[in-house]
């Protein structure tokens, strides 16, 4: 019998409630992917990008660069953005699939972290040297370039046939990351991966790594998903959140008791091992009015609520924002806004939130808003919605100014917001009809 409580608000469960879009905003795309006809700057970036406490910008793109993918194409570029005074200077940190067989990785698509020395670190979902994903690290050098190194390469396990130490990695978390401090290169990361793990499904895993003398460093699961019927969860996506507890939250895109996703909480307990909690199973309710198919993780307030977005679901199958106040299987759920295809602050959500210092969630949508198909940046204060930014500004011809965002925003000490959409702008990926997407900045 599921024990978690639902909290309906009845607003969100009448009429959709639109956002209002802002007039104040200032928008301006800093880059453009593509620029060469060979795309060497890379193409589609799809994770949050990374500012340092010079200003710089890094990012990742899930393809192009000057690496090999197979026998064409490109496996992903690490990149970065220096303000020069009158604009912003782009390099390519380093190109994917740069080594043989795409030792070094293939495909970027989970945010970077940095450490106090300056070196980034950072997930691949293919490549290494079981063909996995791994994990690596890129060191400043003292000619302005960066060092490689691969620190993990998953499916290592059993021979690299069983992936039971996962296979798929999505980003990375530490301790204190959720107030904004960098890494500082000796404690635990963790992360979770997409497949593998062991639990029975090829459902994913919870892991932990930590730094070791050898070449690479040493990984733990401490949560393999689907160990029986995946009640508990499926496919986790979106990066971790790690509490002052040392607790985990995190979502799975498919499991619970209705194959919908779910919402989890690892704690650590005496001995080196985790407990496993399922805060709550998606689509619960008729129609799955609740949403369906959490992404982009959760992120947690001063008072320990956790808040997250579903791709899918509520009144409109459009996506739902939703809070949940966790207490183990006593966990109550409250659905927040229903997004639907008619809102200025888009549909079909699928970015990780971030929180500014007056509490105010701010994300991303991947498509609708008030130009009907590139979607928006929204702010949500706790009781009302706010349009920021509707992508596709300049359609027609095309979508210059960006279209579907997919890895949310940061923001610098000004409260200006940066992010990345994965098409739209002013070129053409090779051989394709497809825009490459753009870095923006956007001044709410």
């Amino acid at each position: 019998m599921r024990s978690i409580r639902v909290a309906m608000i009845a607003l969100a469960l009448a009429a959709p409630v639109c956002a209002m879009p802002s007039s104040a905003s200032t928008y301006k795309v800093l880059h453009n992917f593509c620029a060469k006809a060979t795309c060497p700057d890379g193409y589609w970036p799809r994770a949050r990008l990374l500012r340092d406490g010079a200003g710089n910008i890094y990012g990742t793109t899930l393809l192009g660069g000057s690496g090999k993918f197979h026998d064409s194409g490109s496996g992903g570029t690490v990149f970065r953005l220096s303000p020069n005074g009158s604009g912003w200077t782009f390099h390519v940190l380093h190109n994917f699939c740069a080594q043989a067989t795409c030792a070094d990785g293939n495909m970027p698509q989970s945010d970077l972290i940095i450490d106090t020395a300056g070196k980034l670190y950072g997930t691949t979902v293919y490549g290494g040297a079981n063909g996995w994903g791994v994990v690596f690290r890129l060191k400043p050098s003292g000619s302005g370039g960066y060092s490689f190194k691969v620190l993990y390469n998953f499916c290592s396990v059993n021979g690299g046939k069983s992936c039971l130490d996962g296979a798929a990695p999505n980003g990375l978390t530490y301790a204190g990351a959720s107030s904004g401090a960098p890494y500082d290169g000796v404690s635990p990361l963790y992360g979770t991966t997409q497949h593998g793990g062991g639990g029975g499904g090829d459902a994913g895993a919870v892991f932990s790594l930590t730094p070791s003398k050898s070449q690479y460093w040493n990984e733990t699961v401490l949560y393999a998903f689907c160990p029986t019927d995946c009640s508990d969860g499926a496919s986790p996506t979106g990066p971790l959140w790690l509490d002052g507890a040392g607790n985990l939250f995190g979502t799975a895109y498919d499991g619970g008791d209705n194959q919908r996703g779910t919402a989890f909480e690892l704690a650590p307990v005496a001995g080196g091992s985790w407990n496993f909690a399922r805060l709550y199973s998606f689509c619960a309710e008729s129609g799955c009015a609740d949403g369906e198919l959490p992404v982009g993780g959760v992120i947690m307030d001063s008072a320990g609520n956790l808040f997250g977005q579903t791709d899918s679901g509520g009144d409109n199958f459009q996506g739902v924002l939703y809070k949940i106040v966790p207490n183990g299987a006593s966990s109550t759920y409250v659905p927040l806004h229903l997004f639907c295809g008619t809102c200025a602050e888009g549909m079909n959500p699928q970015s990780s939130l971030f929180m500014d210092g007056s509490g105010n969630i701010i994300a991303t949508s991947g498509s609708g808003g008030l130009n009907g198909r590139g979607g928006a940046v929204y702010r949500w204060n706790g009781n009302t919605m706010e349009a920021l930014y509707s992508f596709c500004a300049t359609y027609p011809p095309s979508c210059l100014d960006g279209n579907h965002s997919e890895a949310g925003v940061t923001s610098d000490n000004a409260g200006n917001l940066f992010g990345t959409t994965v098409y739209g702008g002013h070129h053409k990926v090779p051989g394709t009809n497809s825009p490459p997407g753009v870095v923006f900045e956007l001044t709410p």
